[in-house]
């Protein structure tokens, strides 16, 4: 007996495989061996050498075992710089800091406290050639861990820069800002992560700034997972396409580069080399107000999605909250193939589930385009919309409040006409919400002239455009006038029920409305 437990002590301490962490934070195992590490390769990580090549070559190397590409941290100030796609091929895992998130600040405007942050980062620099393509391509049963990808070459402008003359950045309104900055100013780039044709692909650990759109689901993805992700840039945070499977997302954060670390006075002196040198940059509010109000910045778009679950998401500053499905009013550009996604069929919309919702200042929250016979269910949901843009308006036939022929599309919920009846094999979709709470802020602060609350912009709580049965229980709207509840178009063929319903902090009764046609 003594000499059995003996023998198995010994090949716990001798025999097993001995694991632990090295001094730069990447996995290092004895028996590892179909790891690589990319310094191998030549990746050098001092911000300036290219690293394209090296990043390619060590993802091929591991190819046919489907091993494991490790990404090592840099020190303060420095990244890897891609310039080009790097192809992750089926099964091959690409691992950068193994502790959770990277280390990155959570308010900073760019070019960030880079001085003081270190970890798995890349700068990613496409090359004019490369600058629609994907950052990384990845294929069936790969998977992304614990990188920090900054597109640091990416404009982001100061209320000064925005208003001197003599700067490139130089509009004379917010608003000609608002309709001209992405067009003058922003590329088309690829998205950072795009998986097409690829399933049981996962993404976890992520945090980007400054992308374009960050992950792309591409036609014939599906049984794929993307959990802690946080990120900011000009479009959508995770799009996807189509996926015949169901997908999951989890931990998500969306928020605007904005906040008291980045606005306030510029200093006339003393601008110091110190932990909060953005200060000395000037203000941000025209920036964030105009990325707003831009309809592709979207935390979650869900264009053909047979089943999904989504859970603790949380969006900042953003246009849309959550979209589900897209038109050509609202369409998807696939980058990949340098065309427009395909147009949905009848009944094509996405179907699933999300919990644990909590949507900071946006102009939409949930945002329903195309509808699918199946459920979409949401629980435990906050939505404060606070943006409002003019002439974003439809005529509605009904609803509360008397300003009823311009209701502006500042929304909690908006249904769009394209999720009808006719669009859904005519069966009308049903959307189940419960735990829902209300309230808008107009934070100036923060994102300048877009801040408005609903009762400014003319808005409603509901706005309902589109066709739809709506079961909603336990709702609390608050900063928010009960006359600005809900609006529906004359043409819209819907039924809205809400049951234990608190409007400005008072219990009232049930509300129904029923407007079928």
């Amino acid at each position: 007996m003594i000499l059995t437990w003996c023998l198995g002590i010994f090949l716990l301490l001798v025999v097993a495989p001995v694991r632990g962490v090295s001094r730069d934070g990447l996995l290092e195992s004895h028996h590892v061996s179909s790891c690589v590490d990319i310094r191998t390769y030549g990746a050098v990580g001092d911000g300036v050498h290219d690293d394209t090549a090296a990043f390619n070559a060590a993802a091929e190397a591991v190819a046919s075992t489907s091993g494991c590409v490790l990404v090592a941290g840099v020190e303060a100030g420095n990244g890897y710089v891609l310039t080009g796609t790097v192809t992750v091929g089926a099964g091959v895992s690409v691992i950068g800091t193994t502790s959770g998130f990277t280390t990155v600040p959570w308010a900073y405007a760019p070019p960030y406290d880079l001085n003081s942050t270190s970890g798995s980062r890349i700068f990613a620099r496409p090359s004019d050639t490369a600058a629609r393509k994907p950052l990384f391509l990845l294929e069936a049963g790969c998977s992304v861990r614990g990188l920090w990808i900054f597109y640091d070459r990416m404009p982001y402008p100061t209320d000064e820069e925005f208003q001197n003359l003599n700067s490139p950045y130089y509009y004379s309104s917010f608003e000609e800002a608002r309709m001209r900055f992405y067009a003058d100013h922003i590329p088309t780039l690829g998205p950072t992560f795009y998986i097409s044709g690829g399933t049981r692909v996962l993404l976890e650990n992520l945090a980007g700034s400054g992308f374009k759109d960050f992950i792309y689901f591409g036609p014939g993805a599906g049984q794929s997972h993307v959990q802690r992700v946080h990120g900011w840039g000009y479009g959508a945070l995770i799009t996807v396409e189509q996926a015949q499977d169901v997908m999951s997302f989890h931990t998500v954060r969306y928020i605007i580069n904005a906040g008291p670390r980045v606005l306030g006075p510029k200093p006339s002196t003393g601008c110091q080399q110190n932990s909060t040198i953005e200060r000395c940059r000037g203000n941000f509010t025209w920036i964030p107000g105009i990325v707003a109000a831009a309809d592709e910045n979207v935390g979650l778009w869900l264009g053909r999605s047979d089943g999904y679950v989504a859970s603790d998401l949380f969006f900042f500053g953003v246009n849309t909250a959550i979209r589900l499905g897209f038109s050509g009013k609202f369409p998807l550009y696939n980058a990949q193939e340098q065309a427009p996604a395909p147009p949905l069929g009848p009944a094509n919309g996405p179907w699933g589930a999300a919990s644990l919702v909590m949507v900071d200042q946006c102009m939409r929250g949930l945002h329903f385009v195309w509808p699918n016979p199946l459920t979409n269910r949401f629980s435990d949901i906050q939505i404060h919309p606070s943006f409002g843009v003019s002439g974003r308006t439809f005529p509605a036939g009904n609803g509360t409040g008397t300003s009823l022929s311009a209701v502006n599309i500042e929304s909690a919920l908006l249904l769009e006409p394209t999720h009808s009846i006719l669009n859904n094999e005519m069966l009308s979709a049903t959307i189940m919400l419960s735990n829902f709470a209300v309230a808008s802020f107009a934070d100036t602060h923060n994102f300048g002239p877009i801040a408005m609350q609903v009762s400014t912009s003319n808005g409603r709580a509901f706005a309902l455009r589109g066709d739809a049965l709506l079961e909603v229980s336990q709702f609390s709207m608050n900063n928010v006038p009960p006359e600005y509840l809900w609006a529906c178009a004359a043409n819209a063929s819907l039924s809205l029920r809400m049951r234990g319903v608190i409007l400005s902090n008072t219990p009232v009764g049930d509300v129904t409305v029923r407007h079928l046609l």
